[in-house]
């Protein structure tokens, strides 16, 4: 199990971390799908978005 994370004297959840290395993994990954022109091509681009964040942070969460 991981240990919290202080920065300031404030301490953070490993969640909080995990949420932010996710997301840094999602605007990456949307950055590239947009370079290639594959967003263009999704129906409901909220939708995809965040259904691609939630496989995201699995895979962090559950590695």
């Amino acid at each position: 199990m991981s240990k919290e994370a202080e920065l300031a004297g404030v301490y953070f959840s490993p969640f909080v971390i995990e949420l932010l290395i996710a997301a840094v993994a999602l605007l990456s990954l949307r950055w590239l799908l947009a370079r290639m022109g594959l967003l263009s091509r999704v129906w409901h681009l909220g939708l995809f978005e965040i259904s691609l964040f939630v496989m995201i942070l699995c895979v962090v969460v559950y590695q």
